[in-house]
């Protein structure tokens, strides 16, 4: 039924409000997840999106004494193409990155790797690396004092060649039996500390080896000195093939 009223100079029809009938099925709209995620973008362009924290790389010391093992091999190869070549300035540049390495090396495993060798109860075999890593500091030692007081000749070459041998032989050694030790032992957490410690010790390693027996000694005679920047300052060194991980961004 239709009502009609005038008002003013209009006239407006008046209708009973229609009540919704129950037995209608409403339409209900929905949108697809996509599209909620659009509108959710449109009204807010400037807001920060939900993303994942970046995952931080793992480090294992298992996988980090590797590179150092692959690296003697590759700079052992690139001195030997050195020699061949006849070039003096790399067969130096070589030698002084194998001291350093060595330097490196043997002082993130005093620092940390026999002390967690002792703390598994492997002291035995804390003392027999101990006094192979003195060993290989006292013979780079001779090498790196050979490199300035010496010209290349073939003695200079030998002593090179013989201090190599032992280093690899070393290497050889260790990966079958301190480095599957380690390996089975150690679980991922406790891999990763000792890698960051071996990681660490290596950054405050000195240019050259300070074989000493006294731990405390070797603390104070392995950090960097003011007399290894300058005699680092007057040598070259090649770059590695095999870098290590940065335990500064880890």
């Amino acid at each position: 039924m239709r009502i009609s009223v005038q008002i003013g100079s209009k006239l407006r029809s008046l209708r009973p409000a229609l009540r919704p009938n129950p037995y209608v099925p409403r339409c209900i709209f929905t949108r697809s997840s996509v599209a909620a995620s659009s509108l959710w973008e449109d009204k807010a362009p400037n807001e920060a999106r939900g993303t994942r924290p970046p995952i931080k790389p793992s480090l294992d010391y298992c996988t980090e004494i590797m590179i150092d093992f692959k690296n003697f091999r590759d700079l052992n190869e690139r001195f030997e193409q050195a020699v061949d070549e006849r070039d003096e300035e790399k067969i130096k540049s070589v030698a002084n990155t194998l001291v350093y390495e060595v330097s490196k090396y043997t002082a993130g495993k005093e620092f940390c790797v026999h002390r967690s060798l002792a703390e598994n109860g492997l002291d035995s075999l804390a003392e027999k690396d101990r006094q192979q890593c003195s060993r290989l500091e006292q013979v780079f030692l001779d090498i790196d004092q050979s490199i300035g007081s010496h010209s290349v000749d073939d003695r200079f070459i030998a002593d090179v060649r013989q201090a190599c041998s032992l280093l690899l032989d070393n290497v050889e050694k260790e990966e079958k039996s301190q480095h599957e030790t380690l390996k089975s032992i150690l679980n991922g957490p406790q891999k990763s500390k000792l890698a960051m410690e071996y990681l660490k010790a290596r950054e405050t390693a000195a240019k050259r080896p300070r074989p000493t027996k006294d731990i405390t000694d070797k603390l104070m005679a392995t950090l960097a000195k003011p007399s290894d920047a300058i005699a680092a300052a007057q040598r070259s060194y090649v770059e590695l093939k095999y870098p290590h991980s940065d335990p500064n961004l880890v």
